[in-house]
């Protein structure tokens, strides 16, 4: 119950990992935008290691990766409870966010795809 050991969810998109990780990390960026000022310096993206990294909240680090896959390219969304001194009450606090992240990540796949023209599919536990 205490551990994001098992915050992660994995894809498969069939477009290649360039572009694929151009449009998530369009979307993090008028995600983050949206946040408002106080966010200027919560997105990090690492073009190198096609890595997009928000970091918000008092609990929140989410990072999206995308790497080669046969079927294009495979995209990993990492969530980890970076709290210090609380970090208990996050997990008690978010009791089903594995559920809560999977829609999230779905839901931006789906938009990833549509401005991509192709199709993925989430990798089963």
């Amino acid at each position: 119950m205490f551990s994001d050991r098992n915050w992660v969810v994995k894809a498969a998109v069939s477009a290649p990992p360039d572009r694929v990780f151009k449009q998530i990390a369009a979307i993090r960026r008028e995600e983050v935008r949206a946040l408002g000022s106080d966010y200027g310096d919560a997105l990090r993206l690492d073009e190198a290691q096609h890595t997009i990294t928000v970091t918000g909240h008092w609990w929140y680090q989410g990072a999206h990766t995308v790497n080669v896959h046969p079927e294009g390219s495979a995209v990993t969304y990492r969530v980890n409870n970076v709290a210090r001194r609380t970090r208990a009450l996050a997990f008690l606090h978010k009791p089903r966010y594995p559920r809560r992240m999977r829609q999230d990540f779905e839901q931006m796949l789906r938009r990833v795809c549509g401005e991509l023209d192709c199709g993925f599919f989430i990798e089963r536990d």
